[in-house]
């Protein structure tokens, strides 16, 4: 269903891409073994940089197939899965895989964060908006990614009072940040600021 959304949008998918998928959370996982060690280095390296190799993958499915994870580093690691597959536009996997780590752990916030995620790249907006602010609303740990992928989406509903407040508090939170202060300063030059 998500693939099937997203399919039709391919080449706004590529405009909108890099802002939104390069701000997933990976979570670490440590002492699990090397599969989900590995898997949550590859998120992490597809969160801050989209550089993945299907290999990658491997890791992952090791781990959870066979790595006889606890629920919490189960949890995680399916979260990391769905950050490579969103990276390698498998977004129907990706979106199972968050919930999945859901499922496992229904407080987990950076699955709210990459399902929101996948919302946001099918263009349904309010539900990305729901998933962040579920996000924020556990205390992720890198809030202000948080608030910088919900002022996007209210962006893009036209709810530019709400994108502004919400890039200015990535900003609180993660000062000289130039991607939110490029966000910002391009809303307000377009005169949907306050």
């Amino acid at each position: 269903m998500i693939d099937k959304i997203i399919s039709q949008c391919s080449l706004i998918l590529l405009l909108i891409w890099v802002p939104v998928a390069g701000f997933a959370q990976a979570i670490t996982i440590i002492g699990s073994g090397g599969d989900a060690r590995n898997c949550s280095m590859a998120a992490d390296s597809a969160a801050k940089f989209s550089f993945i190799s299907r290999d990658d993958l491997e890791y992952c499915n090791r781990a959870i197939d066979y790595g006889h994870l606890k629920r919490g580093d189960l949890a995680g690691t399916y979260v990391n899965r769905g950050i490579i597959e969103t990276a390698l536009s498998k977004y129907q996997d990706a979106f199972s895989d968050y919930h999945h780590a859901l499922e496992l752990q229904p407080k987990l916030p950076e699955a709210y964060i990459g399902r929101g995620n996948i919302y946001f790249l099918a263009g349904k907006y309010n539900l990305a908006i729901e998933d962040y602010t579920r996000a924020l609303d556990l205390n992720i740990s890198r809030d202000y990614i948080a608030h910088l992928n919900r002022g996007m989406a209210y962006e893009k509903i036209g709810n530019y009072k709400d994108a502004e407040e919400n890039y200015r508090r990535a900003l609180e939170l993660q000062p000289g940040w130039q991607l939110a202060q490029d966000k910002l300063d391009r809303l307000l030059t377009k005169g949907n600021g306050k």
